[in-house]
């Protein structure tokens, strides 16, 4: 009932939602769920999901494998994600990135010269940081957006790379 509920919830989510904790936060109230509920199928404590629904980072505080799971238990798809990825960057003024589409649907293939230590760094993910947002922030997203669609498709999750 509640898997139904979830299904539910996240195609009912018509409405631009940003950043992705809201996202999160919003299937999971539209579900009928509490943090204690999803926190518990997660395997985490509540104060971990409360982190990622409350952040405003571009990208959660959480690593691919542990979001892929997540977005099995939400049923949310990776195209839901990467566009509310999209939608956070545009919200916080950094430039349209000219082939950024085509590079979250072909999953950003140059995953060997990333740099990982964008992704540990939160003050690189905020609209605050006095980093160069722009290049860094997104850098950051698409290399999260990567190891998310790599961890998906080794878990074999097609019905979540929609």
């Amino acid at each position: 009932m509640q898997d139904s509920a979830l299904q539910q919830s996240v195609e009912s989510l018509n409405e631009p939602v940003t950043p992705i904790g809201r996202l999160i936060s919003t299937i999971r109230d539209k579900a009928g769920l509490s943090r204690a509920d999803v926190s518990e199928r997660i395997g985490k404590p509540d104060e971990y999901l409360k982190r990622i629904e409350e952040s405003d980072a571009i990208v959660p505080i959480a690593t691919p494998e542990e979001f892929a799971n997540l977005m099995h238990i939400l049923h949310l798809t990776f195209s839901k994600v990467s566009e509310t990825v999209q939608r956070t960057i545009n919200f916080l003024g950094f430039p349209n990135a000219i082939g950024w589409p085509d590079a979250i649907a072909t999953g950003l293939q140059n995953e060997k010269n990333m740099d990982h230590s964008l992704t540990s760094s939160p003050g690189l993910l905020r609209k605050s940081s006095q980093v160069d947002i722009p290049s860094e922030g997104k850098k950051a997203a698409e290399a999260w957006l990567t190891n998310l669609r790599s961890e998906l498709d080794k878990s074999n999750s097609t019905e979540l790379l929609k």
